[in-house]
């Protein structure tokens, strides 16, 4: 047993020596009765000793009697009673803004399915709006520059000879 052990099962289980590890409770004993005043650990380790004594005495002075533990029993059994009857709401994390946008374009939910089909539907809106405020007329320049490449693509074919032999 050395002194580091001694400060953890004070502050784990108060002064009190009955509610200490069996197997460690002779040693730390020992340890407390054998402590040196003049070295500044045991100084330090007496001083939370008595710490832990205050504390265990100041809790003793609190506690709740048995009756009052069983009316309070009582009322934390009705309160659950009552609440498991109750709807229950569960509260969504809070996502951040990209996992907002994924479960609204990849839904979890079948309920939630119309959401992936909104957002086709409006970008195939957005597409024939666009495509209808374009202007309708093509100018001489590029019709003529298509024609000519027409023009040059049936060419090509036509100079092309071919032996079936």
């Amino acid at each position: 047993m050395n002194k580091s052990r001694l400060e953890q099962i004070l502050n784990a289980y108060g002064a009190d020596s009955h509610y200490w590890p069996e197997h460690e409770k002779a040693e730390a004993l020992a340890l407390i009765r054998t402590m040196d005043d003049l070295d500044e650990d045991s100084q330090t380790l007496k001083q939370q000793f008595e710490h832990a004594q205050q504390l265990d005495i100041h809790l003793a002075k609190n506690q709740v009697p048995d009756a009052d533990l069983a009316k309070l029993k009582m009322r934390v059994v009705s309160a659950v009673r009552l609440q498991s009857s109750e709807p229950k709401f569960i509260a969504e994390p809070n996502y951040d803004l990209l996992d907002r946008l994924l479960d609204w374009f990849i839904p979890n939910q079948t309920e939630k399915l119309w959401q992936p089909t909104f957002a086709a539907a409006l970008t195939l809106i957005a597409g024939i709006l666009i495509g209808s405020s374009l202007p309708k007329s093509v100018s001489m320049d590029e019709e003529l520059y298509y024609e000519n490449e027409i023009y040059l693509l049936g060419l090509s074919a036509e100079s092309v000879e071919v032996s079936y032999e």
